[in-house]
């Protein structure tokens, strides 16, 4: 795993911590039902209804009797051996699951190519998320193809499957919606 899949789920936890904190207009460490699912639902605009109900399930099931409002603070705390609870846990997996589906809908687009040219691999990219930034597409295409920026358009091709398995290490996520929800 690249070290920047690790940065990517402490940012994921720090922008959600941080969403959470300024919807507590209390500053009492609880939101109300409504608040949580509006806080989740802002801090992550391309998770679906049923992953954002899914949280809520778990962060409920996790601080245990039904209550007023949602402790989110304690929803952040680890265990005596420093691992996360449920919430967290599912947190990272629904992360997981969509850069696997979200390079799964990549590599549809690109067919049943067996080398992969650099060229290709951008339109895919740009057919399934057209939102994407250059400069976050060029990141993606030097660590996938192992090539400095300076040198990607000389790259020669790879195999599809070695090219995938290095998108799958990094930190690879959607950066608009995706075109078949729409």
């Amino acid at each position: 795993m690249d070290e920047s899949v690790y940065h990517a789920q402490i940012s994921l936890m720090s922008h959600l911590f941080n969403e959470l904190t300024s919807s507590d207009t209390a500053n009492n460490g609880i939101l109300s039902n409504k608040e949580f699912r509006d806080t989740l639902k802002k801090a992550f605009p391309l998770k679906n209804d049923s992953q954002i109900q899914e949280l809520i399930k778990t962060a409920e099931s996790q601080l245990g009797t039904p209550q007023e409002g949602i402790n989110y603070k304690t929803l952040f705390a680890e265990n005596k051996e420093g691992r996360a609870g449920a919430f967290i846990t599912l947190l990272r997996e629904q992360q997981t699951i969509e850069k696997q589906d979200y390079l799964n809908e990549v590599r549809r687009e690109l067919g049943n190519v067996r080398e992969l040219k650099v060229g290709d691999l951008r339109e895919a990219f740009h057919s399934t998320d057209p939102s994407m930034d250059k400069q976050t597409l060029e990141s993606y295409l030097c660590y996938a193809f192992q090539t400095p920026k300076e040198s990607l358009e000389h790259a020669s091709p790879r195999d599809i499957n070695t090219v995938f398995q290095r998108l799958l290490a990094m930190d690879v996520k959607r950066q608009g919606p995706s075109q078949m929800e729409n």
